[in-house]
């Protein structure tokens, strides 16, 4: 028998981004984090497939919203987990230069932010916070 991700997995990380969106618009960090946190848990469950069944590491958002309420351990720590599974990631490295830069961590945060904008260099649109 194939392992082969369903839809309803998919579904339920469409609906959590869509709450968790929903939660973060209205202001409440907290529960827009807990509903990043199921896409997260969601998408970890996923069969590895090429190309991957969700279009994006949701890793990037969560970290996005730490970032968004000031949780700068959190973001690096979720950024940090990012770039293991996905290794040179622009927007978990600019994540994690972000959240380096809060803790001033600024020495590590300026090599991060390197290894960005060598990643980012022919892109068309510019990257902040409240992208990712």
């Amino acid at each position: 028998m194939l392992n082969t991700n369903r839809a309803h997995a998919l579904l339920d990380i469409a609906a959590s981004i869509m709450d968790a969106r929903i939660a973060g618009a209205a202001g409440d960090r907290n529960a827009a984090v807990n509903h990043w946190k199921k896409a997260v848990e969601v998408q970890d469950t996923l069969v590895y497939d090429e190309p991957p069944a969700w279009y994006y590491p949701v890793r990037e958002s969560l970290g996005g919203e730490y970032l968004r309420a000031k949780r700068y351990q959190d973001a690096e720590a979720v950024f940090r987990r990012d770039l293991e599974i996905n290794r040179n990631n622009p927007r978990s490295l600019f994540g994690l230069s972000e959240a380096l830069r809060g803790l001033a961590k600024n020495a590590e945060a300026d090599e991060i932010r390197r290894n960005f904008e060598k990643e980012w260099q022919n892109a068309e649109i510019q990257l902040s916070v409240d992208r990712l």
